[in-house]
């Protein structure tokens, strides 16, 4: 009995020192969990101590780097370059409408990466920084379709009809155009051309296009409605209202053939019932017409 009484006494005390060590390790873990806790979160704090002081840095260096630009590249000259009927003083006007062009890299930015709205005459621009204080602008202008008469000032148009630029002088080069209705208190440098026909810039393209295969340069082209006339010096060739292509490459060889028979001899050639394979083309002299008159 007494010893059956004492390893019960052992078993318990067993037992009660396994929970007491299991007790002790259970806390062990618990304080270990809470220290590596405390850990973890002191790195998070550090690291986001370091985060936000990059950023202040960073956001430091930004402010200092860009209100060093508006003192250091604080634009005070613009140059203008490569324009030939454009007013450099319009140019300038035009850079300064905007609020920011104050600054040097803002200006070579706007004009070399974006695409804004451009001069009506311009067909681009580019912008080069000659020094902290000064751009030149380069301008490349545009190629004139041709000009219509306006009061006692010729308005010049590209392609697509846009007034894009106007003089007291004609341009050498541009054709005249008469016979197109326009409104000429509409007329608005920018905007297309305001004409009764809006395909006639169209018409133009088409036989400006084709002069231009041809080598020639009429000193005017005129609209009679439908009908097309090109006038080469005293020489007045009606065209009609098709087949430009066939028509515009039989001038060439007629006119120097004119020139060799009849030279300084003024009249109307009629083209404007030309066909292909039509062997003789009707010259009328200037003096038979009058005659006939």
């Amino acid at each position: 009995m007494a010893q059956k009484r004492l390893r019960r006494k052992q078993t318990a005390g067993n037992q009660a020192a396994r929970k007491r060590t299991a007790g002790n390790q259970a806390a062990r873990k618990r304080t270990a969990r809470k220290q590596t806790v405390k850990r973890k979160t002191k790195k998070r704090r550090r690291k986001i101590l370091k985060i936000s002081l990059i950023v202040l840095v960073i956001l430091a260096l930004l402010v200092g780097l860009g209100y060093l630009s508006t003192l250091v590249f604080k634009l005070k000259q613009i140059k203008v370059t490569k324009n030939r009927y454009t007013v450099s003083e319009d140019v300038v006007n035009w850079i300064r409408k905007d609020p920011y062009s104050e600054n040097t890299l803002y200006v070579w930015w706007k004009y070399n990466h974006t695409e804004p709205l451009a001069l009506p005459a311009a067909e681009s621009v580019k912008v080069k920084i000659t020094s902290p204080w000064e751009v030149t602008v380069e301008i490349k202008e545009k190629t004139f379709t041709g000009c219509l008469t306006l009061g006692e000032e010729f308005i010049y148009f590209d392609e697509k009809g846009i007034a894009s630029y106007k003089s007291p002088e004609v341009m050498e080069g541009v054709i005249l155009v008469e016979g197109a209705e326009i409104s000429a208190e509409e007329v608005q440098i920018g905007k297309v051309l305001p004409v009764s026909d809006s395909g006639i810039f169209e018409k133009i393209c088409e036989i400006t296009g084709l002069l231009e295969q041809n080598k020639l340069t009429p000193d005017k082209i005129a609209f009679a409605e439908t009908d097309l006339e090109l006038w080469f010096g005293g020489v007045r060739i009606q065209v009609g209202s098709g087949s430009y292509e066939a028509k515009v490459e039989q001038i060439p060889p007629i006119l120097e053939k004119l020139n060799e028979l009849y030279p300084g001899q003024k009249g109307v050639l009629h083209l404007e019932n030309y066909e292909q394979g039509t062997d003789s083309i009707r010259f009328v002299p200037e003096w038979f017409e009058q005659t006939e008159g």
